[in-house]
């Protein structure tokens, strides 16, 4: 994350990002091509040819429906299965930036190291995974390359650099930072007029195990969210919610010693 905020940061102008997403990737991909991969590299082959060399047999109702594609629901090796049997195609990458995790991939560099990797993706068709151009996205500054990209993608965003996000963080400046932390303070302040209909305790357990400091951890890990003033905002909401849940009126001196009260509230439990 913080490496495609470093990249985009200093993006050159003759070169761009492109995230890539699959249709339906856990449920398309091919069972042959897996079995072939895991045999090739992983030491679990006769534990996964067991449960997958022959069609898994679903019911509903008398009807028996026979699925031959993808992992099963359910199956926790099902990512490391995803993961080995694309991991051939990795290898092929060009691009100098290469961030893939299961079925979302993001390529950054020029633009001929990136028309050369969508050959090498499109070429996942053959394992059964195919390209869902609506979900994909191009972040680059010049239009005339992203005008050529488009053309290998057709249907793909288009998205500003200064709004753009990967795995739901967002790489660009303050602004961007900011919009995503309002996002948060939207849904806080939406759950905490729902939580006055709770019982103090019943409120004050979902408040801290649920819909605050978890809703908010990877936004701070995976963004520097200290550069935006909305965090004292979202520290602001949070106390006001924590107040009314509680109905005490907590002051500054009823707290930790820490800067922002969202942080003294992560402590004291």
């Amino acid at each position: 994350m913080h490496a495609a905020r470093k990249f985009l940061s200093n993006l050159d102008p003759e070169h761009a990002i492109v995230k890539l997403d699959f249709s339906n990737a856990f449920n398309s991909i091919r069972r042959d091509s897996m079995l072939e991969a895991i045999r090739s590299h992983a030491p679990i082959y006769p534990l996964v040819h067991t449960a997958y060399s022959a069609p898994s047999v679903l019911r509903w109702g008398d009807r028996t429906i026979s699925s031959g594609e993808g992992v099963q629901q359910g199956d926790p090796l099902g990512p490391l299965l995803f993961c080995l049997t694309l991991h051939g195609h990795c290898l092929q990458l060009k691009s100098m930036l290469n961030i893939m995790y299961l079925d979302d991939i993001s390529l950054g560099g020029s633009c001929e190291d990136i028309l050369h990797d969508l050959d090498v993706i499109k070429d996942a068709e053959k394992l059964g995974l195919f390209l869902n151009n609506s979900k994909s996205e191009i972040i680059c500054h010049d239009h005339s390359i992203r005008g050529t990209i488009i053309t290998q993608i057709p249907g793909a965003k288009v998205v500003n650099p200064a709004h753009a996000t990967l795995l739901g963080s967002p790489l660009g400046g303050v602004e961007s930072i900011s919009a995503a932390l309002d996002d948060k303070i939207e849904a806080l302040v939406r759950m905490g007029e729902r939580l006055e209909y709770l019982t103090s305790h019943d409120a004050l357990v979902l408040l801290r195990n649920s819909f605050a400091i978890p809703k908010l951890q990877y936004l701070l890990r995976s963004a520097p969210c200290f550069k935006s003033p909305s965090l004292q905002v979202y520290d602001n909401s949070l106390h006001s919610i924590l107040c009314a849940v509680i109905n005490v009126m907590l002051g500054p001196h009823d707290l930790l010693p820490c800067q922002h009260f969202i942080f003294a509230l992560f402590a004291y439990y």
